[in-house]
């Protein structure tokens, strides 16, 4: 968790500390010189503010979209090998004849077991939380979930349980489960990037 909150803070800070840094500085240097300068440093340094708030906000945004599109992407080259495995499982429990190779099967194990994490995307929800309004929050939210939602996913392709009514071991996902939970990714994402597009409001999340 500590690292996903540096990559939050580190990755859309420095601009915004900028402004902060050294629009406090002119206002502070205008005081001394009068109020009427330093009523006129204290506008521009606000406008210079909303202006690195909204950069900063676009960067945040921007961040989780390439952190979620990289992990779709990665885990879109799975949704095959997932889906045999699953069978694996079943065609074992029967038994029928493997549909693939005990080679090829763990090379679709390895590939799986292989697979990129979450943490990109929950560092970038994090820092998305620090600027968006509370809608648009949310769905950076969605998109944490739904990444974790496919991950889980992948961790139980060979879990097995029993059906009560039968007898028999089946496995416990469905083979269509993985691009089921791949498309519900893909539907968060998309509603991220529309509401991200559309948010005028820089305020952070819990303040609109």
């Amino acid at each position: 968790m500590e690292t996903e909150m540096t990559i939050a803070l580190v990755g859309v800070g420095g601009a915004l500390g900028g402004a902060i840094i050294g629009g406090a500085a002119a206002v502070v240097s205008a005081g001394i010189q009068g109020k009427r300068t330093a009523a006129a440093a204290t506008k521009a340094y606000e406008s210079a503010l909303e202006v690195s708030l909204r950069a900063a906000q676009r960067e945040a945004y921007g961040h989780l979209v390439r952190a979620a599109n990289d992990y779709e992407g990665a885990t879109e080259k799975l949704l095959e090998p997932a889906m045999w495995l699953i069978h694996c499982v079943n065609c074992e429990q029967v038994p029928e004849p493997y549909p693939v190779t005990e080679e090829k099967r763990s090379s679709y194990q390895t590939q799986v077991a292989q697979r990129p994490t979450t943490t990109a995307i929950s560092g970038a929800a994090r820092s998305v939380a620090l600027y968006a309004p509370s809608t648009v929050e949310e769905l950076a939210k969605g998109v944490l979930l739904a990444a974790r939602d496919l991950d889980t996913v992948f961790e139980d392709l060979e879990e097995t349980v029993q059906d009560p009514a039968t007898g028999y071991w089946h496995a416990e996902l469905s083979e269509s489960q993985p691009r089921q939970t791949h498309d519900a990714l893909s539907n968060a994402i998309a509603s991220f990037v529309v509401a991200a597009g559309t948010s005028d409001d820089h305020e952070p999340a819990g303040t609109t």
